[in-house]
């Protein structure tokens, strides 16, 4: 089966009604709850242990934190039911697939696509409707900051939403959340990383782009490129970037403690929580069930057509690499897969 690029809009076939309460719990409660500074803190402990588990995951600074939570509540709006569809680019084909039957019983099926949040990446407003009673707005809540966060997973953060103002620290206790041994030394941390084995988690995260820039700091992995090698976490200790027409280009990654190495770009590979502002820019795959809302068709539409130049001039400056591949892949069968895919 082919995977293509897609991306998610409201559907609107149905008028959205905003309501000012989901659950009894109120819009301004909400949005108080955000602004809290001791919210803020305990978000702050979770994210430092994420790290822990993630070591491509950077934890934002408590600055960070309260911006994000901000920009939330000023562009959270919560609306009683939210119907939204799928469609494949670039010829934007609605590919929304429905079920008459669907497992949450308490949705009726309207031959309609239904989720429990929406953002809409133009504007930046941020859509939450009322979630099957097995869910809480808590929990549809913490989905959306999660995400914004630049989180891995989800984080377990509803309840800190639930709690009364002030208890979130006592609750990270009950669930045992920011206990873990180094959250307090998270430069520790990145050292003992640095050389070991990819973790699987993290594996999922590795992205190939050999042409951008890397950042100083900015953990990455790498190899040697030698035949069933092991990807390995590495750190770049200054900004790097190729010069203009150059293909591929060497700088030092920092692949143990203490020790150095030049390495290719083509061996170095990037994180997208890392290299990415926000997760929810990257292209999605079509996918079922209750998920996060992502208009993300501009922003897709701009990596495709980036992705077609950076290989315009990879092509360009090794011809004689590209003429070797080109004739592999026409005996192999590939290359018609391939270029549809690509230029499709």
């Amino acid at each position: 089966m082919s995977i293509g690029i897609f991306f998610q809009e409201l559907d609107g076939k149905e008028e959205i009604k905003v309501v000012s309460s989901i659950h009894s719990v109120s819009l301004d409660r909400i949005k108080e709850k955000l602004q809290s500074e001791s919210l803020q803190n305990a978000l702050r402990i979770v994210m430092i242990s994420v790290t822990n588990h993630f070591p491509s995951f950077e934890a934002l600074a408590l600055v960070q934190i309260e911006q994000i939570l901000e920009d939330i509540s000023q562009k959270l709006q919560l609306v009683q039911c939210l119907h939204t569809r799928f469609l494949l680019l670039p010829n934007l084909q609605d590919v929304t697939r429905t079920i008459q039957h669907p497992s949450i019983h308490e949705w009726s099926s309207n031959g309609m696509h239904r989720s429990i949040c929406f953002i809409n990446k133009s504007t930046g407003y941020i859509l939450v409707a009322e979630p099957p009673s097995f869910l809480t707005i808590y929990d549809v809540i913490a989905i959306v900051v999660s995400h914004r966060l630049g989180a891995p997973m989800i984080l377990p953060i509803a309840s800190l939403f639930a709690c009364l103002d002030g208890s979130e620290k006592e609750v990270l206790q009950i669930l045992h959340l920011g206990s873990d041994v180094g959250v307090s030394k998270r430069e520790g941390r990145y050292d003992a990383s640095l050389g070991a084995e990819l973790l699987s988690q993290d594996a999922r995260q590795v992205q190939f782009l050999p042409l951008r820039p890397f950042y100083s700091g900015e953990i990455v992995a790498w190899k040697t490129g030698k035949e069933g090698e092991k990807l390995r976490y590495g750190r770049v200790p200054e900004d790097v970037r190729p010069s203009a027409g150059q293909a591929l280009y060497r700088f030092p990654v920092e692949t143990a403690p203490g020790e150095t190495r030049m390495l290719l770009s083509s061996h170095v590979y990037s994180f997208k929580s890392v290299s990415m502002a926000d997760l929810l820019s990257a292209p999605s795959q079509v996918n079922g069930g209750v998920a996060l809302a992502t208009n993300t068709g501009t922003e897709v539409i701009k990596d495709a057509v980036g992705f077609r130049v950076q290989l315009f001039y990879f092509c360009k400056l090794n011809s004689e690499f590209v003429t070797l591949i080109l004739v592999f892949l026409l005996f192999t069968g590939c290359w018609a897969s391939i270029w549809k895919s690509i230029f499709h």
